[in-house]
């Protein structure tokens, strides 16, 4: 089963104060990683999701966060070495880092909606993707880009191909609410799902797997510091599109 997590960003000034904290739970060279970011909430977001992933993983597994170790495939995709049965992916957006695990590769992505991006769509969304957007009335463009959006993203970071597999490749579909590969490069069939978790975001996860959690599952700080119990806890928040 496809599983989907999420954490909240905080202040600044509460960030700083449980900064080292976090830190103390990566080894050293993913300190240093983190460490090199010059903007704060970059930082912030990035020691979040890394603490976020080893945390789950730490959990299920019975074995150290710090332990984990993270390996890059050939196009940048980050994966679990040694650990071929276990796949993550994880995204940012906004105030909120998403990360979904499953048993096979998967690929999640979460965007803060802004307006349409019209010269985007036109050169990353399909021609018939495109002539969806731009058949929509147009107070509904921003959420319908956004949507589509994160599907080509979730999709394309399941594959882990980068710029190999160009989003313009592929086509997506939404139908009643439901989304579907209308045209897939690959043989393989794929599942997608979307959660919404803030009115003012759009987050989708695709998959080799077709069962999903129904709810996300938020994480507060202090489980990431390992201060409070990870047992499985949703919010008032639900899957749709």
């Amino acid at each position: 089963m496809v599983e989907v997590y999420a954490v909240k960003t905080i202040g600044d000034d509460q960030y700083r104060e449980i900064h080292d904290d976090l830190l103390s739970i990566l080894p050293p060279n993913r300190q240093t990683r983190i460490l090199k970011f010059r903007k704060l909430m970059d930082a912030q977001r990035s020691l979040l999701g890394e603490v976020m992933v080893r945390r789950i993983i730490s959990e299920k597994l019975k074995i150290p966060a710090g332990e984990i170790a993270f390996e890059l495939g050939p196009h940048g995709k980050p994966s679990l070495h040694g650990l071929n049965d276990l796949h993550f992916s994880i995204s940012h957006s906004g105030e909120w880092i998403v990360s979904a695990l499953s048993r096979s590769p998967v690929g999640i992505d979460i965007e803060k909606i802004g307006p349409p991006k019209l010269d985007v769509a036109r050169r990353f969304f399909s021609e018939h993707e495109y002539a969806a957007l731009r058949a929509r009335p147009e107070k509904e463009r921003d959420s319908f880009f956004y949507k589509l959006w994160t599907l080509k993203e979730s999709y394309a970071k399941l594959l882990g191909t980068g710029i190999s597999t160009p989003l313009s490749s592929f086509t997506i579909e939404i139908n009643d609410g439901a989304a579907c590969m209308a045209q897939n490069p690959r043989s393989l069939p794929v599942y997608f799902r979307q959660y919404v978790i803030e009115e003012t975001y759009r987050m989708a996860v695709c998959a080799y797997e077709s069962e999903y959690v129904r709810q996300v599952t938020y994480l507060s700080i202090d489980e990431l510091l390992g201060h409070a119990s990870m047992a499985p806890r949703t919010e008032n928040h639900h899957m749709g599109v």
